[in-house]
C-alpha cells in the first residue's frame, strides 16, 4: 500500500473514533459497539501494514 492510502486509513480511524464517541453520548450503544468492531479491524490492518513496512 502506498503511504497516502495508509494515511487515509489513519484518518478514517480517527473519524470513526469521533463518531463512536458521539453515538455513545446520544445513547446509541448498539451502533457504538458496531463502530468499535470496525475500528478494531482498521487498527489490526494498520498494525499489519506497519509491520510489513518495517520488514522492508
Amino acid at each position: 500500500m502506498s503511504y497516502i492510502q495508509i494515511e487515509r486509513l489513519k484518518k478514517d480511524r480517527n473519524e470513526a473514533l469521533y463518531y463512536q464517541k458521539k453515538l455513545i453520548k446520544k445513547g446509541k450503544d448498539v451502533l457504538a459497539y458496531k463502530m468499535e468492531k470496525k475500528i478494531a479491524h482498521l487498527n489490526h490492518f494498520l498494525d499489519d501494514m506497519e509491520a510489513i513496512n518495517k520488514l522492508q
